[in-house]
């Protein structure tokens, strides 16, 4: 396998994390296997990975996040941690992350990378889940853990790949998906809860969650449509569209105001 100059400058971030996902998932799938797990387990440890799948692969669009959007995957981590532990919850999301990427045709590093950070975040989930004493904290636990291991280590391998700073970088994430985080948490509860009475009424969890992504893929497309259409590429600036529209709501609030509308002319010299 060929690494080009980029890879080698990413190397000292991603080799670690790929490092410790491997061991960490191998530690997870031989403490699995040592438990000595009923088919019943592994049929719903198989459910659970598939819905994970699932939701990885249709990411929410969000702006502000460093790679665009973010997964609803943390409901499915979160809440296998809590109902059957932190290998579950391991191999659960990394195989998931690994069965994405490699169906993206991902660079094999970048699957080790985001395997390895999901790994690594679910094990947190499950050490998290396990300190708790009730279901809601412990799912709370788990996808916060997950959320602050995910988060710093997506944010950590762009601020080095785009050359920004790792601290205004995972600041801006953080502001633009406390939102999101707060509702995969509790939408975590809700999974083990119904998990709990019934893995058909979890399953009906899915359903709805692809809805959302898929509905919020659709409108962020046409908002990023509708700001292209309006904007200039070159200097983002609006365009001449953009200049008759608001120029018409101008004129518009002026008739119905009786205040003046004044337009100005700007020549920029040198651009």
């Amino acid at each position: 396998m060929r690494i080009s100059r980029e890879m080698w400058r990413l190397l000292p971030v991603v080799l670690p994390v790929v490092l410790a996902g491997a061991a960490v998932a191998g530690f997870a799938g031989l403490t699995f296997a040592r438990s000595d797990p009923s088919l019943s387990t592994v049929w719903s440890l198989v459910a659970l990975a598939a819905a994970t799948t699932i939701v990885e692969a249709f990411p929410v669009p969000i702006e502000g996040v460093p790679v665009g959007g973010t997964s609803l995957a943390t409901v499915f981590v979160a809440g296998t941690a809590v109902i059957y532990g932190w290998a579950e919850a391991t191999l659960v999301a990394a195989l998931a992350q690994v069965f994405v990427e490699a169906a993206r045709r991902r660079a094999p590093l970048r699957v080790g990378y985001n395997a390895g950070v999901y790994a690594l975040g679910a094990a947190a989930a499950g050490a998290a889940a396990s300190l708790a004493s009730s279901e809601l904290p412990a799912a709370l636990a788990a996808a916060t853990a997950f959320y602050l291991v995910d988060l710093p280590l997506v944010a950590l391998v762009i601020s080095r790949w785009a050359r920004e700073p790792f601290g205004s970088l995972l600041r801006r994430a953080f502001a633009s998906t406390l939102t999101a985080f707060a509702i995969m948490a509790s939408l975590s509860l809700m999974l083990v809860v119904l998990w709990e009475r019934s893995w058909l009424l979890s399953a009906a969890l899915l359903g709805p969650l692809v809805a959302v992504a898929l509905y919020q893929r659709s409108a962020y497309r046409e908002l990023e449509a509708m700001r292209l259409a309006l904007t200039d590429p070159l200097t983002g600036l609006g365009n001449h569209g953009h200049f008759h529209e608001r120029l018409e709501r101008g004129l518009e609030e002026a008739k119905s105001s009786g205040f003046p509308l004044s337009v100005c002319l700007l020549d920029v010299d040198g651009f």
